[in-house]
């Protein structure tokens, strides 16, 4: 036995390519799962002990304002252990020479607070009336040193502070502005944070409090608390009322956490399933070429198990060097997906930590990928009778392959051999046509991302929201007076005003809080489209809203909502729904702005305004508006179009990576898989030789049949990518977003030339290897 084990390593060197290259697609699919599941679990690690540190509340609200005092009596609630709340408001940071509206949602910061705590760097015990702590994500964008003077408006009141170090909270990990905009923008906004009493005599809301946080005492949930929470807090101007996993933060990076576990599983999977096939290939061809050797085994009386341990002892050395080339290189690939997160969420803890138990089971896997693959491909030869065993296994029956005679007139005899041979070995060149198949259907898919970001944005900057500027008011106005306002800005033309609230919409026993849009029905700078690029107008006679919150409440067309809102009625206002429609950014409720009277007894009224101009006077407006004190922010939309494109970047710039793993595994995959056919017909390529062929017909069969193999391979991979294209989807779909992916003839294009270029190179070394072969050294066996 140890002797037959020395004749396993000398067929290992003697196709050290190919083992190498199992190796190196197994290490890709580990290096893949490590990498992602070490990233998914350094941010929940994190941002869990985030939460842990900083005392993040399980249940939130927001209010217009409520007393102090009032958060004992909500303490007596069945199920609440602990009530906190603090002051906020929104300010504007004025710099010198910035035309753009930079707001700054203040907190009050008190040493006493007892959840959602502020982590302030430099750590103080307590602020002074003239110190400010901006969010750090901000400070980094203007590069302020500590000292520098801020000056900030809120209300009619202006004042100025000192920057004393940045800021960081549980609450805003993820901070997007009141305008409307899904994606971070920290040029215009951020947190910043000011001494309890300073921001209480800033606003003039003395042991007042409008963000509430709500500790549940064990046992007790959300549902338990909701109802009497929301009867205490409505005569208070409720504006929302969310447990943990729906606070805006915390929901956007659970996504994040759901999409990273679903590529961790799919991506690693498929290259971990591709692994497994390329080296059941090798090794099945492998031991049918020692089916003599294993019947002289039996014969001497060793069983089929000593037998199948001599294989397997490969396979783990095989699933170990391809874990540890997989563990090794995860850790960069790490780092530098945890870098991308990093850009786009606030965390606190910036240390990437390797874990142990990722690596385990990447092992596992690497090890039970390999050990599969060989026990497939030893299992059919080891239960045949030492007596078959002992002599080549006879060629396959069937009917000869007859070649139609329009297609035989049309082909030259080496065309023709090339015809038979895939139809004499069909197993073989399938295999073949699906090592062309995959990174052909794995390119195409991937290639895609890029396109699809781009197409949301473009969608919602150039078909939607088509306007330039949009200025959201500090407070709600009559639509009229919003409008004749808007009239005045000199160069402002396609001007609306539109409404935007957040209410409670309820169906039966779910409900949500949403943004509801009041638009005109002929709005000439917001309009209403879906992912198929269907317009609809905001109806007049009930409600339209989004398929993701649709989804989530079992709402149909037809149905009857609930509404509820400070801004409307304290009791909930039933309201039928039109619409459902499937938006690529975003979700919430649209109307009329028109029936805002009808459904919900107030004058119609506008808390924004949307307008275009000509590029020339894009600046002057904006700094016009910097001076007006009921403009709280201005959303420029090329900015917000360069702010969301610089965040997806991090999204687009992973994929790219996985498309080069792709790449790199489509090359190993074709050259092995060729490779290995060369060797299993070196016998007729021999005889070839020595009946006369030259070296240019035996390349014309080789090519030719290739060629054929290689369409084949396309032609599979055009149902695969639409197979993968939905698995992929379904694993990045979000709330926030709806990815379209779409194959487009250029990604189909790409994909091909990619799968030809590899095919052309591995056709060049297969060539240059069979000049090398001597006739007189393959005439030993039959094929």
């Amino acid at each position: 036995m140890k002797q037959y084990l020395k004749n396993i390593l000398r067929n290992i060197l003697r196709n050290k390519a190919s083992y190498i290259g199992a190796i190196a697609v197994i290490g890709v699919g580990i290096l893949i799962y490590i990498a992602m599941a070490d990233v998914l679990l350094n941010l929940k690690g994190k941002v869990n002990q985030y939460y842990t540190d900083y005392h993040f509340a399980d249940v939130f609200a927001t209010v217009k304002q409520i007393p102090e005092n009032k958060l004992d009596v909500l303490e007596e609630i069945e199920g609440i252990d602990l009530a906190f709340g603090r002051l906020s408001s929104d300010a504007r940071l004025l710099i010198d020479g910035q035309n753009n509206i930079i707001t700054l949602h203040l907190l009050s910061y008190d040493t006493n607070d007892t959840l959602n705590q502020l982590k302030l760097t430099p750590l103080v015990s307590s602020l002074d009336s003239s110190s400010i702590y901006l969010g750090s994500k901000m400070n980094d964008f203007y590069h302020f040193q500590l000292g520098t003077s801020l000056h900030l408006a809120a209300g009619h009141t202006t004042k100025t502070f000192t920057l004393a170090g940045t800021l960081q909270t549980p609450e805003y990990i993820y901070s997007v502005p009141p305008s409307g905009v899904q994606m971070p923008d920290n040029e215009i906004y951020d947190i910043a944070c000011v001494s309890k009493k300073t921001l209480e005599d800033l606003l003039g809301k003395q042991n007042m409090v409008t963000e509430l946080g709500f500790k549940l005492k064990p046992g007790y949930s959300f549902e338990d608390v909701q109802n009497e929470l929301k009867e205490q807090l409505t005569p208070y101007g409720l504006l929302s009322l969310t447990k943990q996993k729906d606070q805006l933060s915390n929901r956007m990076i659970s996504e994040e956490y759901d999409q990273l576990t679903a590529m961790a599983t799919i991506l690693p999977s498929l290259f971990l399933v591709i692994s497994m096939f390329m080296l059941y290939i090798i090794l099945k061809k492998m031991i049918t070429s020692d089916r003599s050797l294993i019947g002289t085994l039996k014969a001497f009386g060793f069983t089929d198990h000593e037998i199948l341990m001599v294989y397997l002892k490969q396979s783990v050395i095989i699933g170990l060097f391809g874990s540890l080339l997989g563990s090794f290189l995860s850790v960069f690939l790490g780092k530098y997906m945890f870098a991308l997160y990093g850009t786009m969420y606030n965390l606190p803890y910036e240390h990437y930590t390797c874990y142990r138990s990722s690596q385990l089971v990447g092992l596992i896997m690497s090890l039970t990928t390999s050990i599969l693959a060989t026990y497939l491909g030893v299992k059919d030869v080891l239960h045949i009778r030492p007596a078959e065993a002992m002599r080549a296994s006879a060629p396959a029956t069937g009917k000869p392959f007859v070649i139609p005679h329009f297609l035989s007139t049309l082909l030259n005899s080496r065309q023709k051999m090339g015809i038979r041979a895939i139809f004499r070995n069909k197993f073989r060149s399938l295999v073949i046509a699906l090592a062309i198949t995959f990174p052909f259907a794995f390119i195409s898919v991937l290639n895609t991302f890029g396109a699809a970001c781009e197409n949301i944005f473009y969608s919602q900057f150039t078909k939607i929201q088509t306007y330039d500027l949009k200025i959201s008011l500090t407070d709600y106005v009559k639509y009229n007076e919003a409008m004749d306002a808007a009239q005045q800005i000199d160069g402002a033309y396609n001007i609306d005003a539109v409404a935007e609230y957040a209410p409670l919409v309820s169906f039966k026993n779910r409900s949500e809080y949403t943004s509801l849009t009041a638009l005109s029905p002929d709005s000439p700078a917001w309009h209403l489209m879906d992912c198929d690029g269907k317009y609809y107008t905001p109806p007049e006679n009930g409600l339209m809203i989004s398929k993701v919150l649709a989804n989530k409440l079992g709402v149909t067309i037809g149905d009857t909502v609930q509404i509820t809102s400070s801004y409307f009625s304290p009791e909930p206002i039933d309201i039928l729904v039109t619409n459902i429609i499937g938006e690529s950014l975003g979700g919430g409720c649209y109307i009329s702005i028109h029936a805002l009277q009808k459904y919900f007894n107030i004058t119609p009224m506008a808390n924004a305004i949307c307008l275009n101009c000509a590029p020339q006077d894009l600046d002057a407006i904006k700094a016009s508006l910097s001076n007006t004190l009921n403009v709280s922010s201005v959303t420029d939309t090329s900015q917000a179009l360069k702010s969301y494109k610089s965040m997806m970047n991090s999204m687009i710039q992973m994929v790219n990576v996985f498309a080069y793993f792709s790449i790199l595994t489509g090359i190993i995959l074709i050259y092995n898989i060729s490779n290995i056919s060369l060797r299993e017909r070196q016998n007729e390529f021999g005889t070839l030789i020595i009946l006369g062929s030259t070296s240019q017909e035996i390349t014309e069969i080789i090519s030719f049949e290739q060629l054929i193999n290689f369409c084949c391979g396309i032609l599979i991979g055009f149902p695969t990518s639409i197979v993968l294209k939905e698995i992929i989807k379904a694993a990045v779909i979000s709330d926030s977003y709806t990815l379209n992916l779409h194959i487009s003839v250029a990604d189909y294009l790409y994909s091909f030339i990619i799968c030809l270029i590899i095919l052309f190179l591995s056709l060049f070394i297969i060539i240059r290897n069979l000049k090398k072969m001597d006739p007189t050294d393959v005439l030993k066996e039959r094929e």
